[in-house]
């Protein structure tokens, strides 16, 4: 059986705001909706790693970051007629160097957490 790996991975930042549906607590608010939007993109891959503009010049990061692994580059989409501005970097499968995956595990859960766990982490600015 063949598998195909698809890594999207985007990062955005801003305020979280919650609300409770059905008694379940869910992130809302507008920093929420520019990272769905991040995910639906123009980017020509299903593998790939997406950081928006806000969050890049926050972090002091080169929008022309380059390492073994990544070429970031500039990007931007409009949705409902605001531009999102990213930097993203597509992914090599073959550089990421995975074993290939032996089986599946599906698995179902029943019932909410008994616990869940929030912790806030400082972030520094690369050099």
């Amino acid at each position: 059986m063949h598998h195909h790996l698809e890594l999207k991975i985007v990062a955005h930042c801003g305020e979280l705001q919650f609300i409770e549906v059905r008694g379940n607590r869910k992130p809302f608010g507008q920093h929420v909706i520019e990272a769905h939007r991040m995910l639906k993109n123009s980017v020509d891959s299903d593998n790939y790693v997406m950081i928006s503009t806000y969050l890049v010049d926050g972090l002091g990061m080169a929008h022309n970051y380059q390492s073994r692994l990544y070429e970031f580059q500039d990007g931007q989409d409009e949705y409902d007629g605001k531009r999102m501005a990213y930097v993203y970097s597509l992914i090599d499968p073959i550089k990421l160097n995975l074993p290939p995956v032996q089986g599946t595990i599906h698995l179902t859960f029943d019932r909410p957490p008994d616990f869940s766990f929030t912790k806030e982490l400082p972030v520094r600015n690369a050099v």
